[in-house]
Order: C-alpha cells, then structure tokens, then sequence
C-alpha cells in the first residue's frame, strides 16, 4: 500500500494539475515562496513526558505572582491539604484543568490520588496519581431484551402484552416509530384502555410517557395492567432505578429478569441493588449481556441470584437498539425457555 500511495504522489507531483493548483495557490494568497512544513512546538518539559504544574504560590510562575489574592492562595492550599470537597467550574479554555493540576500538586505526595474522569485528559504532577475512566452504560440493552422476549415469543405463537413502565426514559415506542396512546393516555381514560393498546407488529404494545413519573401510582397501574392483559402473558420495561422496584407492582409479577452489563459501574450498581432485590416478593433472575456463559454465571454466584441466560456481545445491544444478532436470538430463545 505504501508504494502503491508513493506512486499516486508521484504521479501527482508530475501532473500539470498540480502546477495549476499551486498557481491558482499563489495568486489567491499572495505567498510566491512555497510554504514551510508545519514544526511542532511542544515544551522540552513536554516532549520529555514531564508533568508540570502552575504553583498556587510563589514570588514568579505562580497563580499569586498572577494576580491571586494571598488569602486566596492559602485558602486553596489549606482547603487541598484538609481534603475539604471543592468544585471547579467554568467555561472552556478558563483555566480550569490547570488549577486541577495545581489544586493536585499542592496533594502532600507521600498519598494516593484517584482521578475519575469521563475521558482521560487530565495529566496530573502527583506521583501516585490513578486515573479512571468513567463511561457510559453499554451494552444493558435491557429495554432490546425486552422487546426482543416479546416478538420471540410471538414468533413462537405465544404473544405477550408488551409494557413500556420506564417512568422517565421510555424509549420503546421511538425504536418502534410509533405514534399512538401512552400508559398514561390510558390510565386517565377509564373503560377504553383496551383500545388504546396498539400494536408492534405481531405484539400487542403499550406505550410508556416521559411523564409517567409524575402520575405513577401503583394500585391503579397494577389495575390497569390486569386489564388490558385479558388473561396474556405480560412483559413489562421497569426502566432503572430504584424506584423501579415498586413492591406493589413487583407483587404482580412472577419473575423479575435483572439485566446487567459487564462494565464496572453497570456491576457496581447491580451489587448496589442486591439488598433491594432480595426483599423482592417475586422471584428474581439475572441476565448478563456482553459475557460468555462462564463469566455470566460467575456474575450470578457473586450476586445471588439464578442465572437465566447469557447474551453474547452485540453492537445492536451496546446502543440498545432493536435488532439483534442471531446468537443473540439463541440467547433470548434460552431466556424464554427458562421462564416457562
């Protein structure tokens, strides 16, 4: 590839098209010489892979010789050293990263210092500096896996009722392009819920309301769910969230399917449910997306609960979008089965 590239170059060069250009060039610019490569010009602190920071104090070089107040200078410092909670906050460019860094190297260097940062930018003095990453949730997929339970178990000529609870990101109806009548619609219009369930293909479908939140009471949901059900199957989107696991309405179910990612704050927040899960009066299972089978049930021995299916890693999942792969249908095909 690169000789094939060096001679399209060199072709180029030879082209009286590349004359023409550099002409028309010079004429728009004014610039008769040819232009000088681009150098970098990085610190030798930098180029060395040194870290520097802007002291809070000092008689030059300092954030004090810039023009901050003494008292503030000290204040900074005695705040660092007492490890009292600071927020740092302002527009972009303002400074902000390198006062961290400044803030960071007032930290006595005989203790550790964790960084958690949504990217990792932020290149610190301190010796014992341990940079995190925090990223989003990936690969849950819940509301897919819900879904994709629903229309395989049609598929299988068994069509649940598919519920859309999240009570303040229902995504459902988007990823079906639906427009029709919500939970909500249909907890304000007694006697015609049954005609405000639409439909999602071969599912009966009921949507979920961004304010649902704001409306939700749960003996009138549980009412309104046995009454549009007319005896099916029913799967329901909780959302996340700890008001998700309303006891009322968990009370109606037979089975909870907890599902779960396998990046640190996806785990960390399933082992942070677990309290909540055990006083659940329904059974509760678990479901690992983005694991092998023998990781997945790791998972489960940690938290306790049975390990309903595996769900291999998936793209479509990862941004929680309808569609799947085909191990991912033998997954859920696993799930269904389990739950019979």
């Amino acid at each position: 590839m690169a000789v094939r590239m060096s001679r399209v170059r060199a072709w180029l060069d030879a082209s009286p098209l590349a004359a023409l250009g550099l002409a028309l060039m010079r004429e728009a610019t004014g610039q008769v010489e040819p232009l000088a490569p681009l150098v970098p010009t990085r610190p030798a602190a930098l180029r060395r892979g040194k870290r520097i920071a802007v002291p809070l104090e000092g008689a030059s070089g300092s954030w004090r010789a810039s023009g901050l107040h003494p008292d503030a200078a000290a204040l900074l410092r005695r705040c660092v050293v007492a490890r009292a909670s600071l927020v740092v906050s302002g527009a972009t460019g303002s400074g902000k990263s390198t006062l961290l860094r400044s803030l960071a190297d007032a930290i006595p260097h005989d203790e550790r210092l964790i960084v958690i940062e949504d990217t990792n930018e932020l290149v610190l003095p301190h010796p014992h500096a341990v940079h995190l990453e925090c990223v989003p949730a990936r690969e849950g997929g819940a509301s897919t896996v819900a879904a994709l339970l629903a229309h395989r178990s049609a598929a299988g000529g068994e069509a649940p009722l598919l519920v859309d609870l999240d009570r303040w990101a229902p995504s459902l109806a988007l990823r079906a392009g639906l427009s029709a009548a919500t939970i909500v619609d249909a907890l304000v219009q007694p006697g015609r819920e049954r005609e405000l369930v639409s439909r999602w293909s071969a599912v009966p479908f009921l949507p979920g309301s961004p304010s649902f939140h704001a409306s939700f009471d749960a003996a009138r949901v549980c009412a309104l769910l046995e009454t549009v059900a007319e005896g099916r199957a029913l799967v329901a989107d909780l959302g996340a969230g700890a008001d998700a696991l309303e006891h009322e309405l968990l009370a109606t179910l037979d089975r909870l399917c907890v599902v779960s990612g396998t990046h640190t704050a996806q785990l960390q927040a399933l082992f942070c449910a677990v309290p909540l899960l055990e006083r659940a009066p329904c059974a509760v299972g678990l479901v690992v997306t983005a694991a092998d089978p023998e990781d997945a049930a790791r998972i489960a021995g940690r938290v306790g609960f049975p390990l309903l299916a595996a769900i291999p890693s998936d793209p479509y999942l990862a941004t929680d979008d309808f569609a799947a792969r085909a191990p991912t249908l033998r997954a859920v095909d696993e799930l269904l089965r389990s739950l019979h």
